[in-house]
C-alpha cells in the first residue's frame, strides 16, 4: 500500500549497501553532484551550489518526501554497516506534471561499485518507487560512456528511450546521455537481481 504524502523517509537497507537521508556532513559530496559530478572518473571543477545553499537544501529536507513533485530528492549510499564514507548519491524527482513519474540519476564512481551493489540499489529504489510511491514509471539518466552502469540497467529490465544529446553539463563538457524507462506492468520478480 503507498504511503501518504506526510511519510518521512527512514531508509532502506540491503544485505550489501543501505540508502539513507542526506546529513549536513554530506555537504562536500553534494556540492560535487552539484557540480556535474559523473560517474565516470574526471577531474573535477570548484563545486556549485555553495555550502551554505547545500546545507539550506539538506534543511529543507529534512521535511520533504522522497516524491515531492518538482523537488530534488537525495539520497545517500553507504555500505551497509558502515556509515563512513557515503559510496554515492542518488538524486530523484518526482515528475511535477505526471506525479506517477519519477526521474533518477546517479552519482556511484567506478571505484565504489561491486556487481553486488549495483544491482542492490537498482532493485531497491525500483521496489521503493513501485511499491512504496505508487509510481508507473521509473527514468533513469546516465552517461553514455557509462557502458558498465547502463548495461546493468538494461540487465535490470529497463529500456532505452534515446539518446539525449548534450544533456548534461560534467567537468565543463557538454555530455550525451541515455534515457532509460522502467514501466511497472514491465516489472518482474523474475528480475535478474532479485532475491
Amino acid at each position: 500500500m503507498p504511503l501518504g504524502p506526510d511519510y518521512q523517509f527512514g531508509g532502506l537497507k540491503g544485505k550489501h549497501i543501505t540508502l539513507r537521508k542526506i546529513k549536513p556532513s554530506d555537504s562536500r559530496l553534494i556540492c560535487d553532484c552539484f557540480a556535474g559530478q559523473s560517474t565516470i572518473d574526471l577531474q573535477p571543477l570548484p563545486c556549485q551550489p555553495r555550502g551554505r545553499e547545500v546545507r539550506e537544501m539538506i534543511e529543507h529536507q529534512k521535511q520533504s518526501c522522497p516524491d515531492t513533485p518538482g523537488i530534488d530528492y537525495f539520497f545517500g549510499i553507504e555500505q551497509t554497516g558502515r556509515s563512513r564514507p557515503l559510496l554515492g548519491l542518488c538524486r530523484a524527482m518526482t515528475d511535477k506534471s505526471d506525479p506517477c513519474q519519477v526521474k533518477i540519476r546517479f552519482y556511484f564512481p567506478v571505484k565504489s561499485r561491486t556487481g553486488n551493489r549495483v544491482a542492490e540499489l537498482i532493485l531497491m529504489l525500483v521496489e521503493y518507487y513501485f511499491y512504496e510511491r505508487n509510481k508507473n514509471k521509473i527514468r533513469v539518466l546516465s552517461d553514455v560512456r557509462d557502458e558498465e552502469f547502463n548495461n546493468y540497467l538494461l540487465a535490470g529490465g529497463f529500456s532505452s528511450e534515446g539518446r539525449l544529446r548534450e544533456n548534461s553539463l560534467k567537468y565543463g563538457r557538454w555530455c550525451d546521455e541515455y534515457l532509460f524507462a522502467l514501466l511497472r506492468k514491465e516489472w518482474s520478480q523474475e528480475f535478474p537481481f532479485s532475491h
